[in-house]
């Protein structure tokens, strides 16, 4: 999640997935508020296919899904799948956080951490997040935990309408594993809840959620922002995305308020957020010397982000609340992996989801393990099962 060189390949990295034992789809209605598309429209934006001994096609999709106020808006995707056989597994991996759009899946076109060659029968979906690829002109929603998840299960449901327009069989037994590490581990979490809690029983089997793999997971942002807002030295550009993230996601609750009003007057919001929206190298460069050399939190974000008693302290916590995945009851496996000792997301994430009142209490479905390094280092460390 950091914006720093040494993280910007998470989208290459920090991805993984076992493939494990099939489990049948939730045959219940329904809860409520399935919001993904009700019919799957979309185009292939490019494809190829390798000529090796296992052939790989290989697409760039853009497909219909919602915007933060619910309105149709054109994302994009890459997906690949071994050729010559029938789809059995379905990985859905969700990215870590990108500052470039040259690193979203559709842009860099290719995936590199579980190939569809590796295994028959298996294909690999990709989702850019909105803000990136086809929806780059969009400002990213960062950490909308429940729209992300609309809009990676929305390309799901359009990959599998593309099989079955262009006749390429999969088997009745076929399942989806969701995946990702870092933000791309609270996204996984976030369509696990919802693949289990929205949708409808009819995409409920077309999908067939068997398990997720969720590592350095921002589950908790509270507890996440809590650790930043008390740094001596922050995280200057993880706590601007959470907070631009949370003014797009929900502007009804902050009216009257503007970025700036987050920030004290070292830092002039609108040359960082022209910076980081640009979503270039370059941009992201200049974003970063907008801050002053001192990036402790007092000197960078306003007071009121220091009072628990200020009315944009409890609008902010309370948007950060929202998006909690900290607490629900899973019906499917879902493993956790984290460092002891990330420099990015703070263990407590961990901590918060695996107390016993919270999600640790389904210990037959939720698995828990931990290692050591600081967040890259442990993403890149090969602690995920084989698969």
């Amino acid at each position: 999640m950091k914006t720093n060189k040494s993280l910007l390949f998470v989208f290459t990295l920090f991805f993984f997935v076992f493939a494990s034992c099939n489990h049948n789809a939730n045959k219940n209605p329904a809860t409520a508020n399935d919001k993904t598309q009700a019919v799957s429209t979309y185009t292939i934006a490019s494809t190829e296919t390798t000529e090796d001994e296992n052939p790989v096609v290989k697409n760039v999709i853009n497909y219909t899904s919602i915007d933060c106020a619910g309105n149709p808006v054109t994302l994009s995707g890459y997906f690949e799948y071994s050729a010559d056989s029938e789809i059995n597994q379905i990985i859905l991996m969700e990215h870590g956080t990108i500052s470039y759009n040259t690193q979203a899946p559709s842009v860099a076109k290719s995936n590199q951490s579980v190939p569809a060659s590796k295994a028959k029968g298996r294909v690999v979906i990709c989702p850019d997040y909105l803000g990136y690829g086809a929806s780059v002109a969009k400002i990213h929603p960062y950490m909308n935990q429940e729209l992300t998840a609309i809009n990676s299960i929305d390309m799901e449901l359009a990959v599998l309408k593309y099989f079955a327009d262009n006749e390429i069989a999969v088997k009745d037994s076929h399942y989806t594993v969701v995946a990702g590490y870092s933000q791309g581990g609270s996204s996984a979490l976030a369509v696990h809840k919802y693949m289990e809690n929205n949708l409808s029983a009819e995409k409920k089997v077309l999908i067939n959620l068997n398990r997720s793999f969720c590592g350095g997971t921002p589950a908790d942002l509270k507890a996440t922002m809590d650790v930043y807002f008390n740094a001596s030295t922050t995280n200057v550009g993880l706590v601007f995305y959470v907070i631009q993230g949370m003014l797009e996601s929900y502007p009804e609750v902050f009216e009257g308020y503007t970025l700036q009003d987050f920030y004290t007057d070292k830092v002039t919001a609108e040359t960082v957020a022209t910076g980081f929206n640009a979503k270039t190298e370059a941009g992201a460069d200049s974003a970063m010397k907008a801050f002053p050399p001192d990036k402790s939190a007092v000197i960078i974000h306003a007071e009121a982000l220091h009072n628990s008693e200020s009315d944009l302290y409890k609008k902010f916590v309370g948007c950060l609340v929202k998006n909690d995945l900290t607490d629900w009851e899973p019906k499917h496996p879902i493993n956790f992996y984290h460092s002891t000792t990330d420099d990015t997301v703070s263990i407590e994430n961990y901590n918060e989801l695996m107390k016993e009142n919270k999600m640790g209490r389904y210990p037959d479905l939720v698995k828990g393990e931990t290692g050591i390094g600081t967040h890259g280092e442990y993403a890149a460390s090969g602690f995920y099962p084989p698969f």
